[in-house]
């Protein structure tokens, strides 16, 4: 089942993807038609009944199309029989195909991860969906992520915190520009400071969060922003929110956090403050 526009979808480029595709199904038949021919693979079927052949579905709508394709499916005399019916890219988890459980159908999501050159998805859902995920994977370069259900929206909004980090680097990189550095050293600063922490992170926790003006000195940083808003305010305010919220959520991870902080005479910055002043 598809909609949209697919020739645009990592699924035109996925080959193992591809080679197992037997029939396209569409609402309208002229689309599943026109994507059979893009594609290069899949005959075009008039009816859902024309997928009973099938192993399994993958429905690839937009989310604001999949309740009327869920319920146009639930309609169909076209059984699940235990297959692995998957909704592709959908903001939705595998819970979407409730409607389709008197059909006996095993639900999943599988969703591409931007970034990785079509190489790497997350899945989850039910035993035997994820069986089936494993198998048509395997022996590909592709790498899929198994999470539990209820795991799938945090594991998709640490990649948005991720993201979130560009107009950080984006401003340190500017940052360095203005203060007359070139472009190659720039980028060779701010990459190199972004990969140590991230490294140090996951190697020695809340310990390796931003050196020296952090940890041994927490009011550096006050008045690093307070030197920066005067010239700068917009960069100021940037760094104390960050700084804040940073210090807020490290306080939260990990036990005993304020007991060591106390014990090290370290204190959470006023950021937000000193910019202010």
């Amino acid at each position: 089942m598809a909609a949209g526009r697919m020739t645009e979808s990592w699924i035109a480029r996925a080959d193992f993807f591809k080679s197992q595709i037997r029939y396209i199904y569409s609402l309208d038949v002229r689309f599943a038609t026109r994507w059979s021919r893009s594609l290069k693979t899949g005959a075009p079927a008039e009816a859902w009944t024309g997928l009973d052949e099938c192993e399994a579905l993958f429905i690839c709508v937009p989310d604001d199309r999949l309740d009327d394709v869920l319920h146009s499916l639930r309609r169909s005399v076209w059984h699940g029989r235990n297959r692995p019916v998957v909704i592709c890219d959908s903001g939705w988890d595998s819970t979407a195909l409730t409607l389709l459980e008197p059909l006996g159908v095993s639900p999943a999501s599988l969703n591409w991860l931007e970034g990785f050159e079509d190489r790497r998805f997350l899945a989850e859902g039910a035993p035997v969906a994820l069986k089936y995920l494993r198998r048509l994977f395997q022996g590909s370069q592709a790498k899929l992520h198994e999470v539990a259900p209820e795991s799938r929206d945090l594991f998709l909004a640490s990649l948005d915190l991720v993201n979130v980090t560009f107009p950080l680097l984006a401003a340190a990189y500017e940052g360095l520009r203005r203060a007359e550095v070139s472009p190659e050293q720039a980028l060779l600063i701010t990459e190199r400071i972004a990969m140590r922490n991230s490294r140090g992170y996951a190697k020695a926790g809340k310990k390796a969060w931003l050196g020296p003006a952090f940890q041994g000195d927490p009011g550096e940083i006050e008045r690093r922003i307070r030197r920066l808003g005067r010239w700068q305010p917009l960069f100021a305010e940037l760094l104390a929110a960050n700084a804040e919220l940073g210090w807020t959520f490290l306080q939260a991870e990990g036990e005993g956090a304020t007991a060591e902080r106390r014990s090290s005479g370290v204190e959470k910055p006023k950021a937000r403050a000193a910019a202010a002043s």
